[in-house]
């Protein structure tokens, strides 16, 4: 592992007032100042994992601050996502491949090894615990030991593979940049503007299954809902906040959507959108995730916010 970077706690409300702090006490380096936000995940752990566009990944254990980068083991310090396994491995995707952090030592994995192509976009695992890899030239899928890949050919929409979840009846659906497909385990099955969607001529980013079962679609042209037998156009693209680059349901059951705009919050009756003009650090809103006290995190293009439930968006709790 390279050096450790670690934040004093007693620096914890810089952070959270501006997130700008140092690491140590000589002021040089800023952690999460003005750095973009890509992606955020949480581990077994219950700590944050912050993915940066230039400065690798940042770990927040809620008291002190740890950056890994390419020196410590990661194939790029520009990463695409992050995500952990429920052996509590963390997986991250970047422009280089992808890397795996058991605790201790990280491992890459890229073309050479039996990765589709080496920009990851996407990563999730699956029931049966194989982990699977969204990319630039193909889908993946990892079971521990051999891997096997998935394109067109086979099936998918488009090989550019954006997003993944799966449904409560085992199906997984990939988001692509020409529409949705699910497959079964034997059949594939592409849904397009044909079927439902707003239009598919630009990305799918987002797909979330919910606690309820239902899909959600995030895309640049808005939100879509399927519930197993119909589509429903949530929103149309009509503004910046209809342009969706992730989606979340917290452990209440609140689906929040991340967007150009600010964030989306439904609590399954009405919306809320949330913005700079609430707190929000600001409204290019990439990655959001619960830590174990139930506050939701906003990782944005700059920086992060953190919302309690009660104060405004990006509002400090201390």
């Amino acid at each position: 592992m390279g050096e450790n970077r670690l934040v004093p706690g007693i620096l914890l409300i810089l952070l959270i007032v501006s997130f700008m702090t140092t690491a140590g006490c000589d002021g040089k380096q800023q952690i999460l100042g003005n750095d973009r936000i890509t992606t955020i995940a949480r581990d077994n752990q219950g700590n944050l994992w912050f993915g940066t566009w230039g400065k690798g990944v940042f770990r927040y254990d809620g008291t002190n601050w740890q950056t890994f980068d390419r020196k410590d083991g990661l194939p790029d310090n520009l990463i695409n996502t992050v995500f952990c396994d429920r052996l509590g491995n963390l997986w991250v995707g970047a422009g280089g491949g992808i890397s795996r952090y058991d605790g201790t030592n990280w491992k890459t994995f890229a073309e050479k090894d039996g990765l589709a192509q080496n920009n990851v976009k996407a990563i999730f695992q699956d029931g049966s615990g194989n982990l699977w890899f969204g990319t630039f030239g193909g889908l993946s899928r990892y079971d521990g030991t051999h891997w096997q890949t998935f394109t067109e050919k086979d099936g998918l929409a488009s090989r550019d593979v954006m997003a993944i979840t799966q449904d409560e009846e085992g199906n997984m659906w990939f988001g692509t940049v020409g529409g949705v497909t699910r497959y079964d385990g034997k059949n594939w099955q592409v849904f397009t503007d044909w079927s439902g969607l707003p239009r598919n001529e630009l990305e799918v980013n987002a797909v979330l299954c919910d606690i309820w079962g239902n899909l959600w679609i995030g895309t640049w042209w808005g939100i879509t809902l399927y519930d197993g037998t119909a589509w429903t156009t949530i929103s149309n693209g009509s503004s910046a906040s209809d342009r969706i680059h992730v989606i979340f349901q917290d452990s209440k059951g609140n689906l929040w959507f991340g967007t150009e705009g600010g964030v989306k919050r439904y609590d399954g009756t009405t919306w809320r959108l949330f913005t700079k003009k609430d707190g929000l650090r600001d409204n290019d809103v990439r990655g959001i995730v619960e830590d174990a006290e139930g506050h939701i995190w906003v990782g944005t293009d700059p920086g992060a916010s953190w919302y309690d439930g009660s104060n405004q968006a990006g509002v400090p709790r201390l």
